[in-house]
């Protein structure tokens, strides 16, 4: 994950503690993005990965030691 991809998942944490849930995760077979829950359709955020690649980067971002095999 890039610099931005980690900052969108701060947000999201930070969303998800504060129970805003402003946003919300979509995820398709071949992209995952974050959509403004106050705005219909608007889209966020696009994560540089997906599939995974996005899974070993978020064990990763958690401090979870994760490669790919």
């Amino acid at each position: 994950m890039n610099k931005d991809d980690n900052r969108w998942m701060d947000i999201l944490i930070d969303d998800k503690l504060n129970r805003i849930y402003r946003y919300k995760v979509i995820v398709d077979n071949d992209s995952v993005w974050i959509e403004d829950t106050r705005q219909e359709g608007k889209v966020c955020h696009e994560f540089s990965e997906y599939g995974y690649e996005l899974v070993v980067q978020l064990f990763r971002y958690f401090g979870i030691y994760a490669e790919l095999c």
